[in-house]
């Protein structure tokens, strides 16, 4: 088995042969695009290629600026025909790689919905698993929600049956016997006493996870602790895996200060105006309020601005309180005036709430319910704005006395 030590744009074998080194990258979801952002500009000269579904997330001038190895998808943002357009343009990146380099070595970086781009992109050319590693970002409720048949009790049996048709699909895909064309069509079929070939090319929730049983394939995810298998022969099988916790703060601290700036240009976070209008306090902690579209939810004006008075009177003295709008509901106006009033501050509604947590420590949260919740930390949520736990968002609702319980309920 071959041992990887990354140094640069270089990778190193234990019988030091060395092999140049190109990533891939293909995310939808805010906070899969927010960690391939801090991924560039850790490795900004590495080359690569670079699709991404939030267009508006990354300035793409500076992008280029910084990393002028990049090869940036010509479809970014657009999600027509995805599954042929840009698993070809992809494949297409690798061959021309492979005709300069034959011996280079590619890290796909991809949301886990997008598990299926390894097949196209890298296994239709015949690529050995020594030659790529894969890496499965959570897009943060998918994870979680997903009804994953190997976390069910008495599942061994069909844990060893998807195991077989998953290394039979690589197999063949190697070997030129999948293609994908006119649709990439190789994981899903509803009748699993049937051979798996060329299928569907969408999400298979199982395969994600016996995809971490390669030792070139791995996953990351907020709380993995919450991927419970119930049949003991698969936990069993499972502790060898390559399902990794990610802690998103870490890999932003862990950055130097030349590449956090490279980052907040990327996603046009002005930090000195951040620093100067809003993280300003003496004390040093923040309390944000989290919005919804519509600006009021489905909470009647009144009481919304009395929990409001509430959260103030209960958090005021001890925390400065922000307000992040949801994009398509920015206060103007008398919304705006009341919530100045209050002493709430307004940070600017296109800034990704999940990039702001990643450089301000410690941020407590509160607010409207939604995805964001599953990207913090879940001990900094302090309450959110709804009728009782059961009607929060999923996955929310499902996991609120594993995660959330300390967060009040507020109506």
């Amino acid at each position: 088995m071959l041992i990887f030590i990354y140094v640069g744009c270089t990778l190193f074998n234990a019988s030091n042969k060395k092999y140049n080194e190109y990533n891939i990258y293909a995310v939808n979801g805010t906070l899969p695009t927010l960690i391939v952002g801090l991924d560039l500009v850790e490795n900004n000269e590495t080359p690569g290629f670079l699709w991404y579904a939030r267009e508006g997330t990354f300035d793409k001038n500076v992008i280029t600026k910084y990393m002028p190895n990049l090869v940036l998808s010509k479809n970014i943002g657009s999600y027509s025909s995805l599954h042929t357009i840009l698993s070809a343009e992809m494949k297409e990146y690798v061959e021309n790689i492979l005709k300069e380099d034959p011996n280079a070595h590619f890290n796909l970086i991809v949301d886990e919905y997008r598990n299926w781009l390894e097949f196209p992109v890298l296994l239709e050319l015949g690529l050995k698993d020594d030659q790529y590693s894969v890496r499965y970002y959570s897009d943060g409720t998918l994870s979680y929600v997903t009804e994953y048949d190997l976390l069910k009790e008495n599942s061994y049996n069909l844990f060893e049956k998807e195991k077989e048709n998953y290394y039979s699909i690589i197999q063949a895909t190697r070997e030129g016997k999948n293609k994908c064309d006119p649709k990439c069509m190789y994981l899903i079929n509803e009748e699993l006493d049937t051979p798996k070939g060329l299928m569907d090319y969408s999400y298979d929730a199982n395969y994600v996870l016996l995809a971490t049983l390669r030792d070139n394939v791995e996953y990351y995810l907020q709380y993995p602790n919450l991927l419970e298998f119930k049949d003991d022969k698969i936990k069993d099988k499972m502790k060898n895996s390559n399902i990794k916790k990610l802690v998103v703060k870490e890999k932003f601290d862990n950055l130097s200060d030349e590449k956090k700036n490279m980052f907040f240009e990327i996603v046009s976070l002005d930090k000195k105006t951040f620093d100067a209008n809003y993280f300003n306090s003496e004390g040093n902690k923040y309390l944000v309020i989290t919005g919804a579209n519509p600006f009021y939810g489905n909470i009647i004006p009144s009481k919304y601005y009395g929990i409001i008075d509430e959260i103030v009177s209960k958090y005021g003295n001890e925390y400065k309180i922000l307000y992040k709008p949801h994009p398509s509901a920015i206060p103007e106006g008398d919304i705006r005036s009341i919530l100045n009033s209050k002493g709430i501050d307004i940070l600017p509604g296109k800034m990704p709430m999940e990039a702001i947590t990643f450089v301000y420590d410690d941020l407590k949260l509160g607010g409207f319910p939604s995805s964001l919740y599953m990207n913090v930390e879940a001990e900094n949520t302090l309450f959110f704005f709804s009728d009782s736990k059961e009607t929060l968002v999923s996955p929310l609702n499902k996991l609120y006395d594993k995660l959330f319980i300390n967060a009040e309920i507020m109506s």
